[in-house]
């Protein structure tokens, strides 16, 4: 759980001033975490509700997470739509060639 929530912090503190709730294009973030994964603080997000889900195995915590997971990746493609349509080809390099869990369809 350290090592995800390191994920998560790491790729907010390389956001700073860009973070927001709702998806904004404020700068195109290419440094730190984000040269490697498109989405680092998800990433520690995603991971940190696995370990949860499974040291509180149940049946319950595991549709919880399953959800958590959806919805995450839901919000990381709203954000990638809004950085391909406020930086175009510059976002297409950048978050191209940058893992995720699906791939990245610009």
């Amino acid at each position: 759980m350290c090592v995800a929530t390191f994920f998560s912090v790491w790729g907010l503190w390389y956001l700073r001033g860009s973070f927001s709730i709702t998806a904004e294009a404020r700068r195109l973030v290419t440094g730190g975490p984000y040269r490697w994964i498109r989405h680092p603080m998800y990433l520690g997000e995603i991971a940190s509700a696995m370990v949860v889900a499974v040291f509180r195995l149940s049946a319950l915590s595991l549709a919880v997470f399953a959800l958590f997971t959806t919805l995450q990746l839901y919000r990381s493609r709203v954000e990638e739509h809004k950085l391909t349509g406020c930086f175009g080809s510059a976002y297409s390099e950048t978050g191209g060639r940058a893992w995720w869990f699906l791939p990245y369809r610009g």
